[in-house]
């Protein structure tokens, strides 16, 4: 039981942080109904750093999978600004590296959609 509720934990790091990735992926690839790349806000940077910061204390049993690709997605967003990400020479390496980086989780995700499941109590 012990190994099960390891591997769920680990599941739900990794299927957390895949999420995670897709949606900075899927905000940067956004355009408006003219095709213009929209604007990345400095709010939805600062709360993906903030995860990329925290995710050390969420990661209880020292997954090095989601380690590794946690301390990339830093590598690649050092140094960048919300002003770097809205133009597009700037943009698109950003949008190419982080879904590199999914793609380099994604197969180690193997069932995004289940929870951990809780022990029932024997009354």
């Amino acid at each position: 039981k012990a190994k099960d509720a390891y591997e769920q934990v680990e599941q739900v790091l990794r299927a957390g942080l895949l999420a995670v990735l897709d949606k900075l992926t899927a905000q940067l690839q956004t355009t408006t109904t003219k095709g213009v790349p929209r604007k990345y806000q400095p709010r939805a940077l600062a709360k993906f750093n903030e995860f990329l910061a925290t995710f050390p204390l969420r990661n209880i049993i020292n997954d090095g999978v989601s380690a590794e690709v946690v301390k990339q997605a830093q590598a690649v967003l050092n140094g960048y600004d919300t002003d770097d990400l809205n133009l597009d020479a700037l943009r698109q390496p950003v949008i190419d590296q982080m879904a590199a980086l999914a793609e380099t989780l994604r197969p180690y995700v193997t069932d995004a959609g289940r929870a951990i499941a809780l022990p029932e109590d024997d009354e």
